[in-house]
């Protein structure tokens, strides 16, 4: 009986630390490859929303790392690499961003982070 106990003791605590571990994953980021469509559709709509807001001209050269949270719609986390057009007579200018694009249940976009980055692992 004392065996049984302990043994159902040890499988209870078992129990809970697996659903506490899932239930700190759930919601949170999560890796999605760099050619998703979805990714590529916030990293345009991220680039034309601070290039519309800036005044700059700006294009999406490529997605260093994509990642994906579910909520109500979805947050996509995106470090790009972005190309701006340098004024008359100067070079256009590269530089990385860590950019974050909520898109809500009706597929609408919203740029809610735009920030220079390294494309390190934030």
């Amino acid at each position: 009986m004392k065996r049984l106990f302990v043994i159902s003791a040890a499988f209870g605590l078992f129990a809970i630390f697996v659903v506490t571990a899932n239930a700190q994953k759930v919601g949170g980021y999560k890796s999605i490859a760099a050619d998703d469509d979805g990714a590529l559709a916030a990293a345009e709509f991220a680039v034309g929303a601070e290039s519309e807001r800036s005044g700059k001209t700006m294009r999406l050269d490529s997605i260093h790392k994509a990642e994906r949270q579910t909520v109500q719609g979805a947050n996509y986390r995106l470090c790009i690499e972005v190309i701006s057009e340098g004024g008359e007579g100067q070079d256009d200018v590269s530089f990385f961003v860590l950019a974050v694009v909520y898109q809500n249940l009706k597929r609408e976009y919203k740029l809610t982070s735009w920030a220079n980055s390294d494309c390190g692992d934030d």
